[in-house]
C-alpha cells in the first residue's frame, strides 16, 4: 500500500472540499488506477475524510461564525436562514448532495450550518453519501480501465 498516495489523496480532497473546481472524483479515479485493489478502500476512506474535514469547517463557519464569510455569501446565507426545512428534509438534502452532487455539496453544507442541522447528523449523512459516491467512482474507473484493455492491479 502506498501511504504517500493515500496521504496525497486525503490532502487533495481537503483542498477540493474548499475549492469546488478541484475535482475529487478525478483524483480518486486516477489514484485507483495507480494502485492495487487492496488499497482502494483506503483511498476511498481517505478521500471521504478529506472532503468531510473541509465540509465540517465550512458548516462550522456558516453555523457559528457567519460574519467571517464574505459579505455576499453572508447575505445569501441570511436569506437561506429564513427557510425552515424539517430535519429529515435537511438530512436528505445533505445525503443526496454528497452522494450525487446535486445540489452541490458546497452549498448544501453552508445551508445545513445556517439552518442548524445537527452536526453529528450532518457528518453522518455527508460521510455516507461521499463514501457511496467515491466507491462508485473507484468502481467505474476500474471498469473503464478494464474495458479499455488496461491492466487492473
Amino acid at each position: 500500500m502506498s501511504l504517500h498516495l493515500i496521504v496525497g489523496v486525503f490532502l487533495t480532497c481537503v483542498v477540493s472540499g474548499f475549492l469546488p473546481w478541484v475535482s475529487a472524483e478525478v483524483i480518486v479515479g486516477a489514484a485507483v488506477l495507480a494502485t492495487t485493489r487492496a488499497t482502494w478502500p483506503f483511498l476511498v476512506g481517505a478521500s471521504a475524510a478529506g472532503q468531510m474535514l473541509a465540509k465540517v469547517t465550512l458548516y462550522s463557519l456558516a453555523r457559528w461564525a457567519p460574519g467571517r464569510l464574505p459579505a455576499r455569501a453572508a447575505g445569501a446565507l441570511l436569506r437561506l436562514g429564513r427557510l425552515t426545512p424539517t430535519p429529515a428534509a435537511a438530512l436528505l438534502a445533505v445525503f443526496s448532495s454528497a452522494a450525487v452532487g446535486l445540489p452541490p455539496l458546497y452549498l448544501t453544507t453552508l445551508g445545513a450550518g445556517v439552518v442548524r442541522l445537527s452536526l453529528p447528523l450532518f457528518m453522518a449523512a455527508g460521510t455516507l453519501g461521499i463514501l457511496l459516491r467515491y466507491s462508485a467512482v473507484a468502481w467505474g474507473a476500474a471498469r473503464l480501465a478494464g474495458a479499455a484493455g488496461g491492466a487492473i492491479p
